[in-house]
């Protein structure tokens, strides 16, 4: 009997202690993993962080789709992503192909009056995705210096000359300011650059000035000569 005891007590010795030797492996490779891991993404953090192309995006709609910033901006190296028609929503959908690609150590951002002027869309609406995008560009690209433009004044030529079945100048218009206002603070809360060129072509009545445009909407050379040097102080020669 006594023998018997011995071997159930070695037997349960090397038992346990076998059990105990694959816990310790088991966390030692447990340890090792999550070390590993945690290896790997601050490497993908730190290139995503650390890598930003020195080129400027300027990303919205028709307004910059005809911008010709190769011809204001030749000494700097920049990049049109805008398309006519383009409301928020479009660029929101779209910006793997219309930012991320570039990996651009800046973005200037104009987006907003074709919601109004064609989907009816509220300034809560236009507000909303505007603020999404910037997160979305600031949270991928996180180096990026984002700039929000405040969107442009209109005039009524817009709508009596060259498109009939947009809204009136006087319900776009306290629309404009409202979201021009809240962007303003979406970028200080955000240390976004907030770039008001409504001011720079605005008439004492908050209409597009007729100088600046030939259709009451878009930008005519003059504008975006005056667009363009504001432009400038502010993305290149104030940095540098």
């Amino acid at each position: 009997m006594k023998n018997n005891k011995q071997k159930r007590i070695i037997f349960f010795y090397h038992f346990y202690r076998i059990i105990t030797i694959i816990l310790i492996i088991s966390l030692l490779a447990t340890v090792y993993a999550y070390n590993k891991k945690e290896c790997t993404i601050n490497k993908k953090v730190v290139k995503v962080t650390n890598v930003v192309n020195d080129n400027t995006v300027f990303l919205g709609d028709s307004i910059t789709d005809f911008y010709n910033v190769n011809r204001y901006f030749n000494e700097y190296n920049i990049v049109n992503s805008g398309i006519s028609g383009n409301t928020t929503k479009d660029i929101l959908n779209d910006l793997d192909n219309r930012v991320y690609r570039y990996n651009p150590s800046k973005v200037v951002l104009l987006i907003g009056i074709n919601n109004f002027l064609y989907n009816d869309d509220s300034v809560d609406t236009v507000v909303s995705d505007i603020e999404d995008i910037t997160k979305k560009i600031n949270k991928k690209i996180p180096n990026c210096k984002i700039y929000v433009e405040s969107i442009y004044p209109i005039n009524s030529d817009w709508k009596d000359k060259h498109n009939s079945n947009v809204p009136e100048i006087d319900e776009i218009k306290p629309k404009i300011i409202e979201t021009n206002n809240r962007l303003k603070k979406i970028c200080k809360d955000n240390n976004y650059e907030y770039l008001d060129i409504f001011k720079l072509l605005r008439t004492d009545e908050d209409l597009l000035d007729s100088d600046y445009t030939d259709d009451g909407l878009h930008p005519n050379d003059q504008a975006y000569i005056i667009i363009s040097n504001y432009l400038k102080a502010i993305l290149f020669e104030k940095s540098e």
